[in-house]
């Protein structure tokens, strides 16, 4: 097992990278590289609590669209500026590869285990983001003044 504060560093230069790749620059880089770090951190300590890696996976995905969310406004930039660099820690790479290496040799049993596997932490990222998204797409409905009646049916 490798230390946790590697893991943590190793997510924030991983998302520095392709914070890099992604052109973004000075403060940008700076709070987006930091997203990378806070969602590997969130994943490992939720770990602590859950012994699923896809409840993990789903708590730490949406603690960094939180982060996004405030960010975004904070920055007045795009959500997704501060969402996809900093999800990349998250991606699951290996299994994907693991998936894949099983299907081009036929192992079926393996790539439905590891596909199945895949799926689900997938699942978790995407499942994350979007509670949290709905969430803020709410508020927000809310902050802006739609009268209740609005979605009332059969009005006009």
């Amino acid at each position: 097992m490798v230390n946790p504060m590697v893991q943590v560093l190793a997510a924030w230069a991983g998302a520095l990278g392709f914070s890099i790749l992604f052109n973004l620059r000075g403060k940008k880089l700076f709070w987006v590289s930091l997203g990378g770090l806070l969602v590997w951190a969130a994943y490992d300590r939720l770990h602590l609590i859950f012994d699923s890696d896809y409840v993990c996976c789903f708590g730490a995905a949406a603690i960094l669209q939180i982060y996004a969310e405030c960010m975004a406004r904070r920055q007045k930039t795009p959500v997704t500026v501060f969402l996809v660099a900093a999800m990349i820690p998250m991606i699951p790479g290996g299994p994907l590869y693991h998936t894949m290496e099983a299907a081009l040799r036929q192992e079926w049993k393996v790539f439905a285990d590891q596909g199945l596997s895949t799926l689900l932490f997938t699942l978790g990222i995407a499942g994350g983001v979007l509670c949290v998204t709905a969430v803020f797409s709410l508020i927000r409905r809310g902050l802006s003044g739609f009268p209740a009646t609005r979605c009332s049916a059969g009005q006009h």
